[in-house]
């Protein structure tokens, strides 16, 4: 057994920072063996990674991509510290191409995805998504059909993703998909850059939120009602400040007479977050869309921007490392502690003090498999 040690690094384990220590684990591939507060005596150790002055994070969980199965994405978002990423948007073939392709090779990042988005016959997501797979629900009996042709197809859905934005489906069908999918042991998520979007997937019972309103508030009686039946959050405000400047461009805003701005966002953010909304860090990284955002070094712009929102500084780490851990069940990541797989990030810095500091990798593990090939983000 290869074991290695990264010595005198200040730890955030996910949770809270610790002054600096060792953290100990078996490489190629491997979990974590031990976080140790005090000096000790590292001779019988296989190989050591000086972290003075630098920080060491849990590796970073993007949890609202779309890459479209383009080479390399899952090595681009491996160079900049990401080592989890749940795929929102793709198509059943390119899921499986993903799936093929991190199973495959050691040391990419985990692939989680969804498949197709359940729409309605007349829905806004041909205007945002005019390449995606969506599948159309036109009742509750069609709504059982679409979970388990998800959760048994080919894409083998790890949750399923509904729009939920007017014009769209039915009160009655959105309630009767969330129902299947916890029939089925799944995550219902739901789709909304509307206000009506999160009140409806509230009524639904959804259990996380993906993107967050531009056309206005949202209120605050109701984000304390999404908080009070533990609803998360991916805001993806990367995508909404991209999605705010096509409509921009393409004057929807004055010809439907609708304000769409991305200070609605932000300030959305910051009402969902006060009222103790769990939030997860996500960008919508895609290269094919109308809108796209940039693979990888996105994440560390919605870092960014949750902080500018009004989140803390731990909290928005929390939001790409521990809370989405939590929220999609994935135990064994996200926190830094004895067991955990080691998925790692080491970044010249203290991200508490700076957030930007996220952006100074120096090194990256992907369960004990230093990612070896990256181009470098910061100094």
């Amino acid at each position: 057994m290869t074991i290695h040690a990264i010595s005198n690094v200040a730890i955030f384990n996910g949770r809270n920072l610790h002054p600096p220590g060792n953290l100990i684990f078996q490489a190629s591939p491997g979990d974590i063996l031990g976080v140790e507060a005090e000096a000790r005596d590292l001779s019988g150790i296989n190989a050591i990674v000086e972290g003075s002055g630098c920080t060491l994070l849990p590796g970073l969980i993007d949890s609202n991509i779309d890459t479209a199965a383009i080479n390399r994405d899952l090595h681009i978002f491996a160079s900049y510290g990401i080592t989890t990423v749940l795929d929102m948007s793709s198509t059943e073939t390119e899921i499986q191409a993903m799936r093929a392709e991190a199973d495959a090779e050691p040391g990419l990042p985990s692939y989680l995805a969804c498949g197709p988005l359940a729409t309605a016959e007349i829905a806004h997501s041909n205007q945002f998504y005019p390449r995606r797979e969506n599948k159309i629900v036109r009742s509750p009996a069609e709504a059982e059909n679409f979970v388990t042709s998800g959760v048994n197809g080919p894409s083998k859905a790890d949750y399923i993703r509904v729009l939920v934005d007017l014009p769209g489906i039915d009160s009655e069908i959105l309630t009767a998909i969330v129902h299947a999918a916890h029939r089925h042991g799944k995550l219902a998520v739901a789709h909304a850059i509307q206000k009506i979007g999160y009140s409806r997937a509230l009524e639904a019972g959804f259990d996380v939120i993906t993107l967050i309103p531009i056309d206005g508030l949202i209120d605050a009686d109701m984000a304390n009602r999404l908080a009070a039946r533990g609803t998360a959050c991916i805001p993806t405000l990367c995508r909404a400040r991209a999605l705010a400047q096509l409509l921009l461009l393409e004057g929807v805003e004055s010809a439907s007479g609708i304000d769409l701005n991305f200070d609605y966002a932000l300030a959305n953010v910051k009402i969902l977050y006060d009222a103790g909304v769990r939030i997860c860090a996500g960008t919508e990284a895609n290269q094919t869309s109308n809108a796209p955002v940039s693979i990888g070094e996105s994440l560390h712009d919605e870092l960014e921007l949750l902080v500018r929102c009004g989140m803390s500084t731990i909290d928005a780490l929390r939001a790409a490392t521990v809370v989405p851990t939590l929220v999609f069940g994935l135990d064994d990541r996200g926190v830094l502690s004895s067991g955990r797989r080691a998925d790692m990030l080491l970044i010249e810095g203290d991200p508490l003090q700076d957030i930007t500091a996220t952006r100074n990798i120096r090194k990256v593990w992907i369960s004990g498999i230093e990612v070896e090939h990256w181009e470098g983000i910061g100094g």
